[in-house]
């Protein structure tokens, strides 16, 4: 059989179709649904855009600190920051101190390879980055878990008194 050959078609043909319904679409009428349309507007007005359902905003997620006081997660940007920069002064300080440095020479982080590479090895650097990779989304689920509601342990409230302590909804 050639490229350009088609085979023949084991369904059934045009003749075998049944006949299309009767449509009751024809241009009058279409006419008539297109003077039914107005132009939409170019902005949305917030106050009536949802009608009848009340605007909610999103708050940063906060960790209840002590028992009455909630710490907003945001604030964690900057004071990490802050954090990460002090770190690496303190190291480079260190770094400067005569027992840092021999350490440093005895022990230099770099490993040759039987191939005479140096660096680790591939396994080890895929290794690492997916216990990365996991471990962000632990911290992540941790974090949503933290800020969903109060401790119900902190929450006397909740207290059944019968010893057990109900899970928040």
């Amino acid at each position: 059989m050639a490229g350009s050959e088609v085979p023949p078609s084991r369904g059934p043909s045009r003749e075998d179709l049944p006949a299309p319904a009767p449509s009751n679409v024809n241009p009058e009428s279409l006419r008539d649904f297109r003077t039914q349309l107005t132009r939409g507007e170019d902005a949305v007005d917030p106050v009536t855009w949802a009608g009848s359902v009340a605007a909610q905003y999103g708050i940063a997620p906060r960790v209840r600190v002590g028992r009455s006081k909630w710490f907003n997660l945001l604030w964690l940007l900057p004071i990490g920051f802050v954090l990460l920069i002090a770190g690496v002064a303190l190291a480079k300080e260190l770094r400067g101190l005569p027992a840092v440095k021999s350490l440093i020479g005895q022990y230099p982080g770099t490993v040759t390879l039987p191939s005479g590479r140096e660096g680790i090895r591939s396994w080890v650097g895929w290794q690492h980055f997916l216990n990365l990779f996991l471990i962000t989304f632990i911290i992540r689920s941790g974090i949503q878990i933290m800020t969903r509601s109060p401790p119900a342990v902190l929450d006397p409230a909740q207290h059944t008194g019968q010893g057990v302590v109900p899970l928040p909804n």
